[in-house]
């Protein structure tokens, strides 16, 4: 979100000496990927600053900011004279037929990794698991706890925390015993 954007900017602004630009890429997870971008050009700074974006957000998953958005902000904001015509035709022509093969941008599930701060093959991955609900992937995802695990997919990591929730959920003394609770003095 901005703010956080903002805050490991004067982290680095405060760190990283005065003629090294910093630059940003922003995924569009949680759909935020224009709003930092503009959070981050807004910042008041005396040092050169970047960012990128893909034309019409394409990138996996969640996708990116939208490179034409980024542009045109910058050409209102800033005097900029960026030529956004020929972004908008490269969207029809070239970009939009890959959108159609290999969808991106809002899902559902995605918003799951991005807000439980993980990668999200996790997703990818609980999601080929047979009859796994999302709520079930939610709470595997609350349940990873260290940033390295979060930041970097483990695939083992990511089945062991499977099997564990597993057996947790199949536990067959106890649908014994509430199986024994439900039919007890019935005929």
């Amino acid at each position: 979100n901005p703010k956080s954007l903002l805050e490991y900017y004067s982290y680095l602004d405060e760190h990283v000496k005065p003629n090294i630009e910093i630059g940003f890429h922003a995924h569009n997870n949680l759909q935020l990927g224009y709003a930092n971008c503009m959070a981050f050009l807004d910042k008041e700074t005396n040092r050169n600053v970047v960012v990128d974006g893909t034309l019409y957000g394409m990138g996996k998953s969640a996708g990116n900011a939208p490179l034409e958005l980024i542009a045109n902000y910058m050409n209102k904001q800033y005097g900029k004279t960026y030529d956004i015509k020929p972004l908008l035709e490269s969207i029809e022509e070239s970009i939009k037929p890959f959108l159609l093969l290999k969808p991106w941008g809002y899902q559902t599930l995605f918003y799951l990794s991005a807000q439980n701060e993980c990668h999200p093959n996790y997703v990818d991955y609980y999601l080929k698991k047979e009859n796994f609900s999302i709520s079930n992937i939610e709470i595997l995802l609350a349940r990873i706890e260290s940033n390295d695990k979060k930041l970097m997919y483990d695939r083992d990591y990511a089945e062991n925390l499977y099997q564990t929730y597993l057996a947790e959920i199949a536990n067959d003394n106890r649908c014994f015993e509430n199986i024994k609770a439900e039919i007890s003095g019935k005929d």
